[in-house]
């Protein structure tokens, strides 16, 4: 009796095509971003280095602040969120506005003016920086300065959550990590090479001419859970395995 050849069936193949477009997740994946509108007014004191959780900052003076609540109202804030919300949708950092208690986060204090930390005013935004993430991190956008723009806001967030995960100033005006305004919002974290710089090319700060704000962060969190990645993007192991998978599957029939 002839012997009949095993076929592999055809979800097993399916699995292996499935298998190149797993998510890779990055050494931050799952990060929380919280938008602290200081509900009723906030305090935070200085410290060497940022805590979230206990409310230190690194770039409060060494008395400490006190930053009245957002002045725009509920709806308004609302439109921020939402809209910062919209910046991360690729990648994997959940973005809320209640405190997330003990939970590693970073902080965006949304909030006061840049009095309250003894800057100029004018001052909108002020963050740490140190060319890496900054392990709960808190930066304050001074929204009250800003006035009752939610774009703008959010904008702002969106820069400064950047410099907290180690992206530097872009010269590219479509590019939420840039100090342009010259194009059409809603401004994006780009999926470009691009110039560091304010209002002019430069050297990038932590090395290089350019950078890639959205493969940054891509590297940094991984996508979001409805983001794919493609083949290309993978680890050398999971292209070996898919490439094997697909092997047996052909000389299985």
């Amino acid at each position: 009796r002839r012997l009949r050849r095993a076929r592999l069936p055809r979800l097993s193949v399916v699995l292996c095509l499935v298998a190149g477009f797993a998510r890779a997740d990055g050494p931050q994946a799952g990060t929380v971003l919280y938008l602290n509108r200081c509900a009723g007014g906030c305090s935070f004191s200085s410290g060497a280095a940022d805590d979230s959780i206990s409310n230190v900052s690194s770039v409060v003076p060494s008395g400490g602040a006190t930053l009245d609540a957002y002045a725009w109202g509920t709806a308004s804030f609302g439109e921020v969120v939402e809209c910062v919300r919209d910046l991360y949708s690729p990648f994997d950092v959940t973005v809320v506005d209640s405190p997330p208690g003990a939970t590693p986060h970073l902080e965006l204090v949304v909030a006061g003016e840049p009095e309250d930390l003894g800057l100029t005013a004018g001052t909108t935004t002020v963050a740490p920086f140190t060319c890496g993430f900054v392990t709960n991190g808190v930066g304050f956008v001074f929204a009250n300065e800003i006035g009752n723009d939610p774009q703008y806001i959010c904008e702002s967030a969106g820069r400064l959550s950047g410099q907290l995960a180690g992206l530097d100033t872009a010269f590219h005006c479509p590019d939420v990590m840039s100090f342009l305004f010259a194009c059409a919002p809603p401004k994006t974290f780009t999926d470009a090479d691009v110039s560091c710089g304010e209002f002019g090319p430069r050297p990038c700060t932590c090395g290089g001419s350019e950078q890639n704000s959205s493969q940054h962060l891509l590297a940094l969190y991984g996508p979001s859970s409805a983001t794919p990645v493609p083949v290309a993007g993978r680890t050398g192991l999971a292209l070996l395995a898919l490439s094997l998978c697909l092997a047996a599957a052909a000389a299985l029939g």
